[in-house]
């Protein structure tokens, strides 16, 4: 059981809407209300929906707690109302009150992982954050306090300072980025440090999202679109995200260059290429003086020929890049 000037202390923190004082509340009281009600009810499903609705709801009314020495009293009315609702719903009287402390080592207790899971219900049922302390963590400390003994105090001393100065749930990422080329296109390399699992990298040119790959288990590479700023955003999985901010200047933006051209016996000969990216070849595109689509014969990337058989006579010609930069020429006999 809690001292009164601590419980005191743990109900303002509730009523401000700390979720660790509301998960040490339910830490103190959550196995005296399940051995309660199951002396009531004797189903362990329907203590367990009781237990939490009636969190759910003194949640709901934490506010009109005034004085700590109230909180217990009315969780345990409420308990009570939700025994009945459950007895309407099965066709059992109803009660008057709720067992007494002296039949309670009649009734079997609930484990601490089912407990944990129904403190986690009771917040997404509450809409709202959960508790960051564990509930064996708070459950170890509640012991500790009601025992007051030296050495516990020493032990959970430790667990604390312990628990203090690891908070692996508020870790935030830190990285680095590196300008490269990555498959002849300019890139960011993210190079994640830690130990700390990811849970996404996601990067924006402009407020326009980007492609970003995973090259290794803590880095990444990203491919800017355009010039512009860019934010790189790191979350890991605790849900902590790290954003970091630059300016893009090097991306590509020059068309591909042509650099001869030929016509011979019906065939149009081009060659091209591309001093930053590379040519687009799959999209290479020209229109005769009909307005026809008219698709390469063929083309070879390694030397930046492309040909055009059975020349119509005028052909408008676009050449892309791999960033949507294009070279149009038009070619007459």
């Amino acid at each position: 059981m809690i001292e009164r000037s601590y419980l005191e202390e743990v109900v303002e923190h509730a009523r401000a809407g700390d979720s660790n004082a509301f998960a040490e509340l339910y830490a103190a009281t959550f196995q005296t209300i399940y051995q309660k009600v199951y002396l009531i009810l004797d189903n362990e499903y329907m203590t367990q929906d009781v237990m939490l609705y009636t969190y759910v709801d003194i949640k709901r009314r934490i506010g009109q707690v005034e004085h700590a020495k109230d909180f217990f009293p009315l969780l345990e009315s409420i308990a009570l109302e939700k025994v009945n609702e459950q007895c309407a719903l099965y066709d059992r009287k109803r009660v008057k009150s709720i067992e007494p402390k002296s039949r309670l080592s009649k009734a079997p207790t609930m484990s601490t992982e089912i407990a944990d899971q129904l403190l986690e219900y009771i917040f997404f049922a509450s809409d709202s954050f959960s508790n960051d302390v564990p509930l064996a963590t708070l459950l170890t400390y509640l012991e500790y306090r009601s025992q007051r003994f030296v050495v516990q105090r020493i032990v959970l001393g430790v667990l604390l300072v312990m628990m203090l100065t690891i908070p692996y749930w508020m870790l935030s990422p830190d990285f680095t980025l590196t300008e490269t080329t990555s498959n002849n296109l300019f890139a960011y390399q993210v190079d994640i440090e830690g130990w700390m699992g990811i849970d996404t990298v996601t990067a924006s040119v402009n407020g326009v999202f980007v492609p970003v790959t995973r090259e290794a288990a803590r880095t990444y590479m990203i491919y800017p679109t355009a010039n512009g700023e860019m934010t790189v955003i790191v979350t890991y999985v605790n849900h902590r995200p790290e954003k970091r901010m630059t300016v893009v200047s090097d991306v590509d933006r020059a068309a591909p260059i042509i650099d001869s051209t030929s016509l011979n016996g019906g065939i149009l000969t081009i060659y091209a290429h591309d001093e930053e990216s590379s040519i687009d070849y799959k999209n290479i595109t020209a229109s005769d003086s009909d307005g026809n689509t008219i698709l390469p014969s063929d083309y070879d990337s390694a030397t930046g020929e492309i040909i055009f058989e059975d020349f119509p006579g005028r052909l408008t010609i676009t050449i892309p890049d791999l960033l949507g930069n294009k070279k149009e020429l038009t070619v007459t006999e």
